[in-house]
This record gives structure tokens, C-alpha cells and sequence, in this order.
């Protein structure tokens, strides 16, 4: 599970700005890299951060001991 990330309220060498906006129906919060929300959207507040790129590392160890690293936001198993 995520424990956290580090955000900043001030631009950081490197970092991004990132906005979260909030929506009523239903209630539910976006993160998002553009500073002006959709219709419906309200801008809740801004911060600065690093993107990131989410691996998932698979070991094998049939018939020898072997990794596969993929890159993406879920992992689906394969049998």
C-alpha cells in the first residue's frame, strides 16, 4: 500500500504543478495537471510534485530463478 508522496505549495526543481479539484454529484476529489476544472469541477487547491511511473517486478524461479518487470497502473496475473 501507498504510505505517501512528498507535495510542495511552492514549484521544486523538477517538479510539477498538479491541481485537485472537487465535484458534488457525486461527491468526489480529481487530481489533475491542468489549472482550469471542467464545468461542474471546482479547483480546491494546487501543489507541486514529481511524476511517477508505477513497475510491477514478477519472479519465476521454473526453470530458473527469472524476473519480468512490466510497466503499468494494474498488473493482470497470468496463469
Amino acid at each position: 500500500p501507498v504510505k505517501g508522496f512528498f507535495a510542495y505549495p511552492e514549484p521544486m526543481p523538477g517538479a510539477a504543478p498538479y491541481f485537485v479539484n472537487w465535484t458534488s454529484g457525486p461527491d468526489r476529489y480529481m487530481v489533475s495537471n491542468v489549472d482550469k476544472p471542467d464545468l461542474g469541477w471546482m479547483l480546491c487547491y494546487r501543489f507541486h510534485g514529481y511524476a511517477t511511473t508505477k513497475y510491477h517486478v514478477l519472479e519465476c524461479s521454473e526453470p530458473t530463478v527469472c524476473y519480468r518487470v512490466v510497466k503499468g497502473e494494474r498488473m493482470v496475473l497470468e496463469e
